[in-house]
């Protein structure tokens, strides 16, 4: 794992392959850091390694309590600025998206395309009843409520039949200081708005997301498409962490990256 100092925190990222190409993947939030998972990660965008050097980031382990997406992004450009790279394919998962379209709204040069998974412009009804119920078991230092919801809202049916053994016996993990860092991810959601500054953003840009998506609902995905180059493709039967479940998740980001 790779960490650079920027402004008042510690950008936490790691790198993989030797392309000449960038590609930066930006993680959504979760109790723990999915800098943990990296080799998975790795395995599952192998097919990227030859041509690209990958660059997977979270936010640090240790966040101001005000911080925003503003800043997330402003501190990831400052991270890849330092370690020579000039511009990117960038591709953001949930809240990772929303630091996506800010990259890609701050530093419009730095963006070559524009991959946004289950995410969104601004918070909706739905997505703010939802962060509203986690912030108040974050701040309660509830785990095994907030990890409850977390399964229930973010996974498909079918995942958590398959996978329910599992969330059970791990439903229990977590800190009082990962619940905090929980609590100020969630509020950096709450305070983003860029839906009407979407028209600004330029550079060739692929929506994916899920018609089921219980956090953000299928509206998230569709108030992207107010960025002018834009395409979409909205599946069905799958939840809001879709990029973790469908199966031609990735030949649908590889397939729009090889457009010319």
């Amino acid at each position: 794992m790779l960490h650079a100092d920027i402004t008042n925190s510690t950008m936490e990222y790691v790198k993989m392959g030797q392309g000449k190409k960038t590609f930066v993947l930006l993680s959504g939030i979760g109790m723990t850091s999915v800098l943990g998972s990296a080799e998975a990660v790795g395995s599952l965008y192998g097919r990227f390694l030859d041509e690209y050097t990958l660059y997977l980031f979270d936010r640090s382990m240790t966040i101001p309590s005000d911080a925003t997406v503003a800043d997330f992004a402003r501190d990831t450009v400052a991270c890849l600025k330092t370690d020579g790279v000039e511009h990117a394919v960038i591709t953001g998962m949930s809240q990772g998206g929303m630091i996506a379209q800010q990259i890609a709204l701050d530093q419009p040069d730095f963006v070559d395309k524009l991959i946004l998974c289950s995410s969104h412009s601004s918070p909706n009804e739905q997505s703010l009843a939802l962060m509203s119920r986690w912030l108040d078991a974050a701040e309660s230092d509830d785990v095994r409520t907030l990890n409850q919801m977390f399964v229930e809202y973010v996974y498909s049916e079918v995942t958590k039949s398959k996978f329910g053994e599992y969330f059970h016996e791990h439903e229990n993990d977590g800190t009082p200081e990962q619940c905090r860092r929980f609590a100020t991810l969630l509020r950096a959601c709450v305070s983003f708005d860029v839906k009407d500054r979407l028209s600004e953003i330029h550079c060739p840009t692929l929506i994916l997301g899920s018609k089921q998506d219980r956090v953000l609902g299928e509206e998230g995905s569709l108030s992207l498409t107010r960025i002018p180059n834009s395409q979409i493709y909205l599946y069905d039967g799958y939840g809001h962490a879709v990029y973790d479940e469908a199966p031609d998740f990735l030949d649908r980001i590889e397939a729009f990256v090889n457009l010319p």
